[in-house]
């Protein structure tokens, strides 16, 4: 019976040990070039970023984003990227980073569209109330139309600001008066909010001698109502609009008081 036992049990295999061991081996080795490699490629400057190329920049751009050069680019936090530029800059309405290996960081974006000029012409405004350096919109500061009359106090800084009854006052009446129709023969200068129930407005009227400035006084509330009714009255007044000191619309028909009246 014994000896019937040690011929049923299964044999061990030989090199069974020395197989796995030189497997491990082997595995190990591998280990160690791909890490040895991945540590040379990330510690050399190859991925080390060199440029960085913006489109659109003037300068402003760019100096925010001076943190990223020399670091590594397979690293780099693009998002933590954006995420300063954004709260640097609120005049960035969209931004795209990416990576063009192997040393480069791209930067495309877009402004949001100013509305009008603050007193001064220093800082603009957007429909939203966002407060934007006009040194970032050199082209198109000198078209837009100026808001008197606002509270400084709420200015503190960029990004949102109060939108009080008068600054709300103001954007929707450019906004209102940017969509008349034939407002190529007259354009809108300024608006002035310091007192709302007077809110003012300085529009340009081409005239027989040329151009010529008309004081419209708007009042407050029933702005869409009003503007209606005020370029209806451009369209059908026939008189000489150089003689015109101002237009009055808080009343059913528009009161026009003339400079030599």
């Amino acid at each position: 019976m014994r000896d019937r036992n040690r011929i049923n049990r299964p044999k061990k295999k030989k090199g069974t040990g020395f197989k796995l061991i030189a497997i491990g081996l082997i595995l190990g080795i591998i280990v160690f070039i791909a890490s040895f490699l991945v540590s040379q490629i990330t510690n050399s400057n190859f991925f080390e970023i060199k440029r960085i190329k913006i489109k659109g920049d003037s300068g402003w751009l760019e100096e925010s984003v001076g943190f990223l050069l020399k670091k590594n680019l397979l690293y780099a936090d693009l998002s933590k990227a954006e995420r300063v530029l954004r709260n640097e800059h609120p005049e960035i309405e969209g931004i795209a980073l990416s990576k063009l290996w192997p040393d480069t960081v791209y930067i495309r974006f877009s402004l949001k569209k100013p509305l009008a000029a603050l007193e001064g012409r220093q800082l603009l405004i957007d429909s939203k109330g966002f407060l934007l350096s006009g040194r970032k919109y050199a082209d198109t500061v000198t078209g837009l139309p100026l808001i008197y009359g606002l509270n400084r106090n709420d200015i503190r800084g960029m990004g949102r600001i109060n939108l009080d009854n008068k600054l709300f006052s103001a954007i929707r009446i450019i906004e209102l008066f940017s969509k008349l129709e034939n407002s190529g023969d007259y354009k809108l200068i300024k608006v002035d909010i310091s007192k709302v129930s007077e809110s003012e407005i300085l529009i340009q009227k081409k005239c027989r001698q040329g151009d010529c400035l008309i004081k419209v006084n708007v009042g407050e509330n029933s702005y869409s109502e009003k503007l209606k009714i005020f370029q209806i009255f451009l369209k059908k007044a026939d008189f000489d609009w150089s003689n015109v000191n101002y237009i009055d619309l808080r009343f059913k028909e528009p009161i026009v008081g003339l400079k030599n009246g």
